[in-house]
């Protein structure tokens, strides 16, 4: 930035330089023209005075040759004056010839000056005669051959001279024309260059200083909000000089060293830092100079005690750096510091709270686990080796390493549990979930944990039990399976109680009308009482067998499971209640056992049946796909739906959600308000394999 400028400054100097050198120079220049203009003036003077001198010559002459031939004394009366104006021009004439002997012919104006001078002399000799009134003798003297001659050598002598003289001038006016021209071109081009350069260098300079102007008030910005930071941030901030004396310090540093900014600037900073070991009690070595000759940040130990001026001792962590320039020199060094005696305190809490959860475990042997949210790192006891079967080298204390580990299908509940947690500040959590072994098998855990916030109420750690149910879990599910079982044999009897003693009972009633209504022995009015009676009968077979039915499905290991499911809805397409669509896939040829095809019977059973009660559906869809490990079953419907947040679950969908859970399945309903419902259950193969046999032995040992 500043390097550029200089270079405009340099620029626009040298420009200025430049422009006044050829200011000077041009005015040199110019004098020069000057002086040669005045040489030129001069020679025309002379021209002129040459001229004059020839006039007065001629007007000698003609005076001269007037009085030679009149003898009239009146001719020559202006002689003197003739004379004097001649010598006076002929002296500026030689002066002249001195001059400008280089450029005029040197032989010629010698020849003329000769001859002028006889002609003064002559003139002269003329005037002394005529003086002496000898006038016969004066014009005697003027009729001489030299006399009449003299006049015709100058004038001849006069037109070489002048013309000469003429060129001369004309030579040197033009000379000076064409190097004033030429001086003042390049003056002019020179002058235009410079001031079109300087103008392009002011015009950057301009721009620079604007630039630098910007970018002074973005400095000042800067400082103002890195002043604003320093001074909102929580931690202490001291900066020093090379000399160890104090430069800078925060309203955080001033609070936890009770020195204001003004009292401890310039002095030294261990008479108002002033930190020992808290392990040791004794002082720390100089700080600054550990900082300026590492030339690097340096991490202080953390078991420090700050020695506040009126607040007592404070734990602290610090830091230090070097504050550096551009070129790499050590100016001084920052400290930054922060209370963490609080922490501490909650640190040995926690720690003695470990030991006794270690002690606890011991005893229960729960995995007792201890979550830094804002360091996002859990440490557990040694319990989680035994529980999951992992190798302490394999337990990662980063909170990645335990999402990894959770079921795929839990960890979005778990995530919604959590976070309602923390946004409602409860202390106190509990949730279950499946949690992956070393051998890759999940295990079903209890999870309960306490939640600990700070001053803002914000999450800073959490503390928890991992409790492995999975032989709990199992349990439950060989309960819900011998239930399960226990009500299948209790329909199954009543449906045959139902179709063996009532529907015989029935029937026989039935035979018995029939013999009395074929007899005739009875009246008209008997008769149609006997015929309705008949009636009531029928129907009560037909609701009685339907009803056996529902209660005891004709199913065998030989029927498939379309046939079973088409066997189910037959009588809701009779009545037209809605149109039902059902598609089995890859269940042609496949034979699922009788407890599985109960099982997805009852499902589909109890879904048509809230469909009936609640949905206002015209369409439902069934659909049932077997894959390589899981039969996958899937109810729509188009009906008005319900809001999942509002509605609790009903015993019809509990019912299914148990049912999926005993053959280690899982349910999920989706709906919205005027978006029909959606059932999904999907039940793992391995699990359908299991006979009657082997259920029927889970609920004899449950019920034993």
């Amino acid at each position: 930035m500043f390097t550029k400028k200089r270079i405009l400054l340099s620029a626009l100097l040298l420009s200025l330089i430049v422009l006044c050198s050829v200011v000077y120079w041009f005015a040199m220049q110019n004098k020069w023209l000057i002086a040669d203009y005045h040489k030129q003036n001069e020679m025309s003077v002379e021209q002129d005075k040459f001229e004059e001198m020839f006039l007065n010559i001629q007007s000698a002459e003609s005076a001269v040759r007037g009085f030679a031939g009149s003898g009239n004394p009146r001719f020559i009366a202006g002689f003197p004056k003739f004379i004097d104006s001649i010598r006076s021009n002929f002296r500026q004439l030689q002066k002249f010839q001195d001059i400008n002997h280089s450029s005029l012919d040197p032989v010629l104006f010698s020849t003329l000056g000769k001859l002028v001078k006889e002609k003064i002399e002559f003139t002269q000799q003329v005037k002394q005669l005529c003086e002496k009134n000898d006038f016969a003798a004066a014009i005697s003297l003027i009729s001489t051959e030299k006399g009449l001659l003299l006049t015709d050598s100058i004038l001849s002598l006069h037109q070489a001279a002048n013309a000469l003289m003429l060129h001369s001038l004309g030579q040197s006016k033009r000379t000076f024309n064409l190097e004033n021209n030429k001086y003042y071109q390049i003056a002019y081009w020179v002058i235009i260059t410079s001031l079109l350069f300087i103008a392009v260098v002011v015009y950057l300079l301009s721009r620079e200083i604007k630039r630098v102007e910007h970018i002074s008030k973005e400095l000042m910005l800067q400082k103002e909000h890195l002043g604003i930071t320093l001074k909102s941030i929580g931690e202490g901030l001291i900066t020093t000089g090379n000399d160890g004396k104090i430069i800078y310090m925060n309203p955080a540093a001033e609070l936890l060293t009770g020195w204001t900014n003004r009292e401890a600037k310039n002095k030294p900073l261990q008479f108002v830092y002033d930190v020992i070991n808290e392990e040791t009690g004794l002082p720390f070595d100089n700080i600054v100079n550990q900082i300026i000759q590492k030339g690097k940040p340096v991490e202080l130990e953390n078991h420090t005690i700050l020695r506040s001026k009126n607040n007592g001792n404070k734990i602290i962590s610090n830091n230090g750096s070097p504050l550096m320039d551009l070129d790499g020199n050590v100016l001084g060094a920052v400290l930054i510091f922060n209370d963490i005696t609080e922490r501490k305190k909650n640190e040995e809490k926690i720690k003695k709270a470990i030991e006794r959860y270690e002690i606890l475990s011991r005893a229960t042997s729960d995995t007792i686990w201890d979550w830094d949210i804002l360091d996002d790192s859990i440490l557990y006891n040694d319990s989680i080796t035994h529980m999951f079967g992992y190798k302490k080298a394999e337990i990662e204390n980063g909170a990645t390493w335990w999402k990894n580990n959770l079921h795929p299908d839990d960890y979005e509940n778990i995530s919604v549990v959590l976070e309602d947690a923390f946004k409602n500040g409860s202390q106190t959590i509990h949730f279950e979930y499946r949690y992956r072994c070393a051998d890759h098998a999940y295990k079903n855990i209890l999870d309960r944990a306490f939640i600990v916030y700070d001053a803002a109420g914000v999450p800073i750690r959490m503390i928890g039990a991992m409790q492995d149910i999975t032989k709990e879990k199992e349990h439950e599910r060989h309960v819900a399976i011998a239930i399960t079982e226990a009500q299948e044999k209790e329909r199954r009897e009543l449906g045959m109680e139902l179709h063996d003693n009532v529907n015989q009972l029935l029937g026989a009633s039935l035979l018995y009308m029939g013999v009395a209504i074929k007899s005739g022995n009875v009246g008209k009015e008997e008769n149609q009482l006997l015929k309705n009676c008949v009636d009531y009968i029928n129907e009560a077979i037909n609701e009685l067998r339907n009803l056996s039915h529902r209660l005891t499905p004709y199913i065998k290991e030989e029927i498939s499971l379309k046939n079973i499911i088409e066997i189910l809805i037959e009588p809701i397409q009779k009545a037209k209640l809605f149109e039902i669509t059902l598609q089995v896939d890859a269940f042609e040829n496949d034979v699922v056992d009788s407890d599985m095809q109960t099982n997805l019977y009852r499902i589909v059973q109890e879904q048509l049946t809230n469909i009936l009660k609640h949905a206002q559906a015209s369409k439902v869809k069934i659909l049932v796909r077997l894959t390589k490990k899981l039969i996958k079953l899937h109810v729509t419907d188009n009906g008005k739906g319900f809001d999942m947040l509002t509605s609790k679950d009903g015993i019809g969908l509990e019912n299914i959600k148990r049912r999926a859970e005993m053959f280690s399945g899982k349910c999920k309903l989706k709906s919205s308000p005027g978006n029909g419902c959606e059932l999904m259950v999907e039940l793992p193969l391995k699990t359908v394999s299991l006979k009657s046999a082997e259920k029927m032995r889970l609920a004899a040992n449950v019920s034993s």
